[in-house]
């Protein structure tokens, strides 16, 4: 069949590759829009000159782990994300009440479990968690059976901060507020 096209008799092109190359761009800016979207969480130092960072998605859960300062016992606090800036501290477990660790109901439900641990049923809400690395208590980040041992990565005195944001967000801060 011929086509009248551009004043001439021509086949009619099998192809539009205008059509094509809007198409293919329009799921390259969707996939790109979901992906930073997307959750991370972030084990940064306070200039956000050292950045880690992990996919992540609503409802995972991590570990911060590290020895206590006065006990020298192990001492694992366990987060649950619930979304960009909420961080759930859902339990707190260690071997050691010493001298006899302070509580009261108000703080949470205190049980031991099958290995003779205690354990501190929480619930308190964290946007983001501020600590400064301590070569003593040797804290680590545990998520998706990955360790990030803080003290090496970041040294002893270190402030670094612990979030959940879009990745976005993460890019934003490294690029503008590096330096705080």
């Amino acid at each position: 069949m011929l086509k009248k096209w551009r004043g001439t008799a021509q086949a009619a092109p099998l192809f539009n590759f205008h059509k094509l190359y809007l198409f293919v761009l329009a799921v390259v800016v969707v996939a790109a829009a979901f992906w930073l979207s997307a959750l991370v969480l972030v084990v940064a130092d306070n200039r956000r000159e050292k950045v880690f960072s992990y996919s992540c998605g609503v409802g995972d859960c991590f570990q911060l782990r590290l020895i206590h300062s006065v006990e020298k016992s192990p001492w694992e606090d366990n987060f649950l994300i619930r979304g960009a800036g909420d961080l759930l501290l859902t339990t707190s477990k260690f071997e050691s009440l010493g001298w006899g660790y302070p509580y009261s109901e108000a703080d949470g439900k205190f049980s031991i479990d099958k290995d003779n641990k205690f354990i501190m049923t929480l619930n308190r809400k964290f946007a983001k968690i501020n600590t400064c690395v301590a070569i003593q208590a040797m804290p680590k980040i545990i998520y998706n059976n990955l360790q990030l041992d803080l003290c090496r990565e970041f040294g002893d005195g270190a402030l670094v901060e612990i979030a959940v944001m879009p990745r976005y967000q993460l890019y934003s801060d490294i690029i503008f507020n590096n330096g705080r």
